[in-house]
């Protein structure tokens, strides 16, 4: 609907003259230092003389949230959901209700969101959760203690898209409300802060990309080859790049597969699988990537210590790494480990030498994600000694049966 159009309508439905609708718009239009279209200011005078306006075809373009001011009414919001709030209760005039409330975020600033009783349960049956687009179409802007805050009303609606997965590619410092799908690509493990808080580190990846992720308040049992979901995350720059960050108002979620009994020949990108199989060959010569965490230099293992090369410092990050090739009769593959699925097995290079020794030619159980299609190879989650019953399923699978 076009400026003149909702004129001609104002008119014909109030018996205002020219002149005064003319006179209420520019009056509309300071009040809202210029932020309103003509059009919306229009709909906005409607409104004030009881006039019902669909509003969708006349609020155009969208508001953004930095440029919301109180007293604001009959708007259209919308951005990404970065926190959920806890749902509450009330009760007013003997009437009982409920109301949930999250952080809405565009890219000029942020807004808390206030929805009553029905449109409570958008968050409360998870429709909307942290990452989701949500527009809000006819909210008010009401002020308390000195903060904004996007209320919702009986002819007000809520519209959510599901949200789509960020890349790690495209995670930058400053992000919030972040939504992503990972795979675990290696666990860093679990402690506590100096305050006493729990936490849980791993390096998260994806297609484009790997991150390291840090859940706070939670220490979790995590394997490499894990799916997660993570909800409201943030991202900050770490010493080693960006880091994921999952607190409070975030929220994380583990899918746990299991892993399917398969020889090499029919093993597909993507499935955990467990395979048994003798390593016929060693395949990497060093053992270890030692970086210095004080200058970034490499580091060398020197009379039972590592020594950064470059500064001499002590502080140095230790990852132990192992390739081989696995054979199991139906076929070869490559299998690739790094990180924790190796604490226990060697800690030193002259550990690592005599395990060396001891695994090629052995019969192992390899467990892990599968990477790739033609050029395939298994990314380690477990390496143990096979129990029976395994072994004699391979020998068979070896045999054709």
């Amino acid at each position: 609907m076009e400026a003149e159009e909702l004129k001609q309508l104002i008119q014909e439905k109030t018996g205002i003259s020219r002149a005064e609708l003319e006179v209420l718009l520019e009056k509309k239009l300071k009040e809202y230092a210029s932020l309103l279209t003509e059009v919306g200011a229009l709909y906005l005078i409607a409104k004030d003389l009881g006039l019902d306006i669909e509003m969708e075809r006349v609020m155009n373009p969208r508001i953004e949230i930095g440029e919301l001011k109180p007293g604001m009414d009959g708007i259209t919001v919308r951005g990404r959901v970065s926190r959920i709030f806890p749902m509450r209760e009330y009760e007013r005039e003997g009437r009982k209700g409920k109301y949930a409330s999250f952080l809405l975020e565009d890219e000029s600033g942020s807004i808390r969101v206030v929805l009553w009783n029905r449109d409570a349960e958008l968050v409360s049956k998870g429709v909307i959760k942290p990452g989701s687009v949500v527009e809000v179409i006819n909210g008010r802007v009401e002020e308390y203690n000195g903060r904004l805050s996007l209320v919702t009303g009986i002819t007000s609606r809520i519209l959510v898209e599901n949200p789509e997965y960020t890349k790690v590619s495209d995670m930058k410092e400053g992000m919030k409300g972040v939504f992503s799908r990972l795979r675990v690509y290696t666990t860093l493990g679990t402690g506590k802060t100096s305050e006493g808080k729990p936490y849980t580190s791993f390096i998260g990846e994806d297609d484009s990309g790997r991150i390291r992720v840090v859940v706070w308040g939670k220490e979790m049992d995590l394997s490499v080859g894990d799916e997660v979901v993570v909800e409201g995350g943030y991202v900050e720059e770490g010493e080693r790049g960006p880091t994921l960050y999952v607190g409070e108002e975030g929220n994380i979620l583990v899918e746990k597969k299991e892993y399917l009994f398969k020889p090499v020949e029919d093993v597909r990108g993507g499935e955990r699988v467990e395979v048994i199989g003798v390593v016929v060959r060693i395949v990497n010569k060093k053992f270890f990537v030692a970086k210095c965490l004080d200058c970034g230099g490499e580091a060398s293992y020197e009379e039972g210590e590592w020594v950064c090369n470059n500064c001499g410092s002590k502080h140095v990050d230790v990852v132990p790494v192992l390739s081989f090739v696995l054979s199991d009769g139906s076929g070869n593959i490559k299998v690739f480990g790094v990180g924790n699925p190796l604490k226990g097995l060697f800690s030193t290079p002259e550990e690592a030498d005599t395990f060396k020794e001891k695994l090629l030619g052995s019969i192992v159980s390899v467990r892990g994600t599968v990477r790739g299609e033609s050029d395939k190879e298994i990314l380690l989650h477990s390496i143990d000694a096979p129990n029976k019953e395994d072994y004699i399923k391979m020998l068979i699978n070896s045999l054709g049966e």
